[in-house]
């Protein structure tokens, strides 16, 4: 298990106390995870209709997303956080 540093990630303040969090990442061996902090919500995106994705598993207690998937597989992750920004604080 690695852990990888995401190609891309931006966060979305929806004002109600949740931030919409989208991050692209590639696979770096079989097993690899990535911090979402604070993250109460995840998931992969298909790249198609049918795509199969892979097994994840969103670890709350540790802010850890991990990827069951192939070296150099890319893929799209949107997460949900609760409370993580605050609207009018920045």
């Amino acid at each position: 298990m690695a852990k990888v540093f995401p190609d891309f990630q931006t966060f979305l303040d929806t004002r109600d106390g949740d931030t919409i969090g989208v991050t692209k990442v590639t696979m770096v061996s079989g097993t690899d995870y990535f911090v979402l902090p604070e993250a109460t919500d995840a998931r992969i995106l298909a790249a198609s209709k049918d795509a199969a994705l892979p097994n994840f598993y969103l670890h709350t207690d540790n802010n850890r997303f991990t990827i069951d998937a192939n070296a150099g597989e890319k893929y799209t992750v949107v997460s949900r956080h609760r409370g993580y920004l605050n609207y009018g604080t920045e």
